[in-house]
């Protein structure tokens, strides 16, 4: 007996073999849990979504060579592995910094675009990156507080950041200049001149007394 698909058909993404197939499958198998879980139902619905050259492969295909969906997938993904996303290199998101009048918003969307696609960064590994890699004094000091375990918890310190330095209109880092060196006649303490000297610069030079008889 044919089974079918409960309430209306879900919207499923297509594939043209131009993108990762993982993220393919993951979209796929997303829209179809609440209509069903069949191995067989699953077989027949996800050619459906092929276009292009996916589409192409998947008619060349012999028959009777997918035996569950498992198996789909597999042959799916090792195809199309090309097109398998690649992870970001570590050292680009070491490498990540605010820029100078860069705003905390601006740099967090930069940043957080970067770290969305690094495998296996917990929200401890993100707080101490974000630390040295920000130029706000306010979020450094609330990240150096208190550690971070959970994403929201960094997200609220965030936020608070952002909101301080747009309200106080501070998106810009305030540079302290270095105290410049002083000239060699400054900072000499000027020295009272004794009152005899300026005696003798008024009057001129004193005459030895006369004798008289």
């Amino acid at each position: 007996m044919a089974e079918h698909l409960s309430g209306m058909p879900p919207a499923l993404p297509t594939y043209n073999g131009a993108t990762d197939p993982e993220d393919h499958v993951s979209t796929f198998c997303l829209r179809m849990q609440l209509q069903t879980n069949s191995n067989a139902s699953l077989c027949r619905t996800f050619p459906s979504t092929f276009s292009g050259i996916c589409l192409d492969w998947y008619n060349r295909l012999p028959n009777r060579i997918i035996r569950s969906f498992k198996e789909f997938i597999l042959l799916f993904t090792t195809k199309f592995v090309s097109q398998k996303r690649r992870p970001l290199h570590l050292k680009a998101f070491i490498d990540l910094r605010q820029k100078d009048g860069e705003g905390l918003r601006a740099f967090y969307a930069r940043w957080s675009r970067v770290a969305m696609v690094m495998r296996d960064l917990t929200p401890e590994t993100a707080a101490h990156h974000l630390m040295y890699a920000t130029t706000n004094m306010e979020l450094k000091r609330a990240l150096a507080k208190r550690p971070v375990t959970l994403s929201t918890e960094l997200e609220v310190k965030i936020e608070k950041a952002i909101t301080l330095e747009e309200t106080l209109g501070t998106g810009s880092v305030r540079r302290f200049e270095p105290s410049k060196p002083l000239r060699e006649d400054q900072g000499r303490k000027q020295l009272p001149v004794p009152r005899e000297h300026l005696i003798q610069l008024h009057s001129g030079p004193r005459r030895p007394p006369t004798l008289t008889e």
